[in-house]
């Protein structure tokens, strides 16, 4: 089991603040922290999955997006890890499905576009 002393020092320079709040959830409990990480990139297998349905319309195209997100090794390793890129591709994929749904300005402002909305 981890001890405080072994796990990295929570800083604002040397951990993003979704980390942190992970970290500050679990504790020093360095496998829940990974837990939890390794749910949000499990979430964005989900997301991905409702992005392609919605460029695509294919529902086998989404399950196979999804399939290839949730094994893809470098992704494996970054939900594993104490790092932001799990984080970071969850969000990049939410906001891509936020824009490509958004169906007015309102909805485009919410997703962080302004008021570009799609066509």
């Amino acid at each position: 089991m981890a001890t405080p002393e072994s796990l990295p020092r929570i800083t604002s320079r040397s951990i993003p603040l979704g980390l942190a709040a992970a970290r500050g959830a679990a504790g020093d409990n360095r496998v829940l922290v990974e837990a939890i990480q390794a749910l949000v990139d499990a979430a964005g297998a989900v997301l991905l999955f409702r992005l392609v349905i919605v460029l695509s319309g294919r529902r086998r195209a989404a399950l196979v997006a999804g399939a290839l997100y949730a094994l893809y090794p470098l992704l494996i390793r970054h939900a594993v890890i104490l790092h932001e890129f799990s984080l970071t591709g969850v969000l990049l994929i939410a906001f891509a499905n936020s824009f490509v749904t958004a169906g007015t300005d309102r909805r485009a402002a919410a997703a962080g576009c302004g008021s570009a909305r799609p066509s």
